[in-house]
């Protein structure tokens, strides 16, 4: 099996597709069909590739993607695995380099104490611009 692609390990070419992709225009959430299908175009195995890394079948992966014409919508645990797996993120706290959507929720956990440079990073994920919302998390400023 191939070396999976970490956020550290883009290629330009995967950078620039999930950068064209990110975010949906006005909204500030995470497109995920438009990562997935930035994905499928830039992985050399198309959606079988993608479908081996998200642990789903190629069937699935090519009925998501014709939404238009498919009647059963996508799971949610499906759509966290595309987000966490293909949304990257400039991380302020590690200067900038691009980190997955997953290790941004890690400032959605409790404080690590076990590890000062965990601790410290965790610090400053609590006023980052690109944390998550917690889920179930009311918006600011809603007082119920």
């Amino acid at each position: 099996m191939p070396d999976l692609p970490t956020p550290n390990r883009l290629s330009d070419q995967q950078r620039e597709a999930a950068g064209q992709a990110r975010l949906i225009p006005g909204d500030g959430a995470p497109d995920w069909l438009a990562l997935l299908q930035a994905a499928i175009a830039v992985d050399s195995r198309g959606k079988a590739g993608v479908a081996a890394r998200l642990g789903v079948s190629r069937g699935y992966v090519s009925q998501i993607t014709s939404l238009g014409r498919s009647a059963r919508p996508p799971s949610p645990v499906f759509i966290r695995k595309v987000l966490s797996r293909y949304h990257v993120v400039a991380c302020p706290a590690r200067g900038g380099l691009p980190v997955s959507y997953a290790d941004c929720l890690r400032g959605n956990k409790p404080c690590p104490t076990s590890n000062v440079l965990d601790a410290r990073l965790w610090r400053e994920c609590q006023c980052c611009p690109n944390r998550p919302a917690m889920p179930g998390a009311q918006p600011e400023g809603d007082p119920s």
